[in-house]
């Protein structure tokens, strides 16, 4: 089997996201499987984002807030973004039920038109993954 990065992130992606289980569960004094098998709700409040006008080489950041309105803690397992013009920063610790929290995205215009990006964010909650999309235009 040849060994490709693609691989090396699947498996460090997997080791990282046992690790927030694991961390998870020491804390909150559940068993492994109750961590894993619960899931919870969570609420955006938007999933489209217009970031408007963007000079090139310049960058925007904007937080995207959500709530846990679920009864378990909610865990966000990864995020996947459509390109690499796009910085995240996830939260580390589990949400608590009624609590929120952010995302925060830092996008790097790179060159003039339009653009349209999607985001996948992966979590214990109903209907994971959950898609959000930014758009805007970059001018010189």
């Amino acid at each position: 089997m040849k060994v490709t990065k693609f691989n090396v992130l699947v498996i460090l992606m997997s080791l990282v996201l046992l690790a927030l289980i694991l961390i998870h569960t020491l804390r909150n004094n559940i068993s492994f499987s109750e961590a894993i098998g619960k899931k919870t709700k969570i609420s955006f409040s938007q999933t489209k984002y217009d970031l408007k006008e963007i000079k090139a080489d310049h960058q925007k950041e904007v937080e995207l807030v959500f709530s846990n309105t679920g009864e378990s803690p909610l865990i966000i397992f990864s995020v996947d973004i459509s390109c690499d013009c796009i910085d995240l920063k996830i939260p580390k610790k589990p949400i608590l039920p009624g609590k929120w929290s952010t995302i925060k995205l830092i996008y790097k215009a790179k060159k003039a038109g339009s653009f349209y990006k999607t985001i996948r964010v992966f979590g214990n909650f109903d209907g994971s993954p959950k898609a959000l999309a930014i758009k805007g235009k970059c001018s010189n």
